[in-house]
């Protein structure tokens, strides 16, 4: 299972956010290549 991660400005950098697959900063950013 991927996870993908969108978080707020202010959490960007939190170490816990390593975890995903992917981190975005927006979901415009999202794709179909992402859920692949």
């Amino acid at each position: 299972m991927r996870s993908i991660v969108v978080p707020a400005a202010e959490y960007r950098q939190d170490p816990r956010w390593a975890l995903a697959d992917h981190q975005l900063t927006s979901l415009e950013q999202l794709t179909p290549s992402h859920l692949a």
